[in-house]
């Protein structure tokens, strides 16, 4: 496959990418909020995050966003320049990502099988069997 070849799979790639897609729709939204942001957001966990992102420029309008990623089957969102109302609110949210489907949105809760990841039971009987090789 030559260069280019790769390069258009890659861009076709990532404009399918429903996380890549999110991603860019809050970078648009919250630039200077997330403009140096590390950004891993399972899909399912898209509105809980763009409702915290839109309550944060309200308690702490200089808050800078430095992470965003799934760890331990839970949100982690890691900040600079939060005051105490903005790490409340993260760490509701971080709190909350455990009762969230991490694939849909829909109720969910936190689930072990060598890894650990917040599924609902549809998705967690999906991700069992694609762990177990089945």
């Amino acid at each position: 496959m030559t260069q280019k070849h790769r390069q258009v799979y890659l861009d076709y790639l990532l404009a399918n990418d429903p996380q890549h897609q999110t991603m860019l729709r809050l970078e648009a939204a919250y630039p200077s909020m997330l403009e140096k942001c590390d950004f891993y957001l399972p899909v399912g966990w898209t509105n809980l995050v763009e409702t915290l992102l839109k309550d944060l420029t309200f308690v702490c309008p200089e808050i800078r966003v430095a992470q965003v990623k799934e760890k331990f089957g839970g949100l982690r969102f890691y900040a600079d320049n939060c005051n105490k109302e903005a790490n409340e609110l993260i760490t509701l949210a971080e709190q909350q990502s455990v009762l969230i489907c991490d694939v849909c949105g829909e109720p969910g809760r936190l689930r072990s099988d060598g890894w650990l990841a917040t599924k609902c039971d549809t998705h967690y009987e999906e991700w069992k069997k694609r762990n177990d090789g089945n």
